[in-house]
């Protein structure tokens, strides 16, 4: 009876469904190592937006935001493909008004594919596989180094700091003294606030809550957390008080 329920809980994956997409088996068994982890998701990418003639066009910037990494991985990964003869990368032509065409990606036949070296030499001793050869052009000029993988803090250039987080929440103490700075749930309240107002717009907008407290609608806000949380009513209070210049901060 337990393994019928079981068998209830478990779907497999129906293949006559058509969202599936081909990957070579001689990738994964033996050039996925060579190639690395970004490599490899660059061309399931490929793969997966390929047309019948093996062809497709995404993008950099469109893998990378599919992948969650940066356009400099695609690049690296991209090249490296074509290193080993996986894929072919027709060069970039400027169209009319100037700008940068997509490159075309072609998924060539395994039969072309460079050769993975021998585990062994002929003496019977093991050796390192040589890294893949260096290809002989660039497709284009490489964009600015840094990280290959993006992370959910990095979306703003200038990284916000401590002090900021302390000065939002400072801005709360004087009316509710029992605060805590070291509260985790205020300091995520407080930076995504100042992530997407900035620190002198979010102190504005703290401020402007302290002083509305009592008032009639106002919407009952005594940390960074409520804050966040009460934006929508704040504005909404902000509205019907049109003598305040919170209006367009929100």
């Amino acid at each position: 009876m337990e393994n019928e329920n079981f068998d209830q809980l478990i779907k497999v994956r129906d293949m006559r469904h058509k969202e599936k997409f081909f990957v070579d088996d001689l990738y994964l068994n033996g050039y996925a190592k060579f190639c690395g982890p970004i490599a490899s998701a660059v061309y399931m990418v490929i793969c997966r937006h390929a047309s019948k003639e093996q062809e497709c066009f995404p993008s950099k910037k469109t893998i990378a935001l599919k992948l969650r990494i940066s356009e400099r991985g695609v690049y690296d990964g991209v090249k490296k493909l074509k290193e080993w003869g996986i894929i072919s990368v027709s060069n970039q032509k400027r169209s009319i008004n100037g700008k940068y065409r997509h490159s075309t990606y072609t998924l060539l036949d395994k039969s072309g594919w460079k050769k993975i070296p021998s585990a062994t030499r002929a003496d019977g001793t093991k050796q390192q596989a040589p890294p893949a050869p260096e290809a002989s052009t660039r497709e284009q000029p490489l964009p600015n180094k840094g990280t290959y993988y993006i992370s959910d803090t990095q979306e703003k250039e200038t990284p916000i700091g401590n002090n900021e987080i302390n000065q939002l929440i400072n801005v709360f103490k004087e009316s509710n003294p029992t605060i805590d700075f070291a509260n985790k749930a205020q300091r995520k309240a407080s930076h995504e606030l100042i992530s997407l107002f900035g620190i002198e717009k979010s102190i504005a907008m703290a401020e402007f809550a302290i002083s509305a407290q009592g008032a009639s609608y106002a919407p009952v806000i005594t940390d960074p957390y409520q804050l966040k949380n009460k934006l929508a009513s704040l504005k909404i209070f902000s509205q019907k008080n049109t003598n305040n210049k919170l209006i367009k901060t929100i």
